[in-house]
């Protein structure tokens, strides 16, 4: 049943029916609003259609405080996911540095230079979200790296 709110300006009342108030992603997270403007001076009534566009800021869904210990020559992904309405960027820095814009950041034979403090950002219109966690590389590699 559509909700109905009337507001009464001089010699025009007008009428807006909320249409539909599902927010789902499959139509865009939008609000449907039919607006009615009824005049007193005459019989006419003029329609009009307001969609509004819901969004929701970014929130990281895979966050772990916990310290990667690895060692030296190994691999190791990192991953980032993020819910959030438009659909966020994920962008990945080190020490404050941008190193990567995916969800996964992938390295190959680690050495002490992949040590320190990385940052998965997610960010829209709407705001941003961020998660850090440490990596540290330790001991001697058990294979060489090509």
């Amino acid at each position: 049943m559509p909700v109905t709110y009337m507001y009464v300006v001089t010699q025009v009342t007008i009428k807006i029916l909320l249409l539909s108030n599902q927010l789902k992603r499959a139509f865009n997270n939008s609000i449907l609003y039919q607006m009615v403007a009824l005049f007193s001076f005459s019989s006419k009534e003029l329609f009009s259609y307001l969609n509004l566009i819901y969004s929701e800021p970014p929130s990281i869904i895979n966050s772990s405080s916990t310290p990667v210990v690895v060692f030296k020559g190994d691999s190791l992904t990192l991953q980032c996911s993020a819910r959030g309405y438009p659909q966020p960027v994920i962008r990945w820095y080190k020490n404050g540095s941008l190193v990567h814009e995916n969800t996964s950041l992938q390295f190959s034979c680690l050495n002490d230079s992949h040590t320190g403090i990385y940052q998965c950002n997610a960010s829209n219109i709407a705001g941003s979200d961020t998660y850090e966690v440490e990596v540290l590389v330790r001991g001697k590699a058990l294979h060489l790296c090509r």
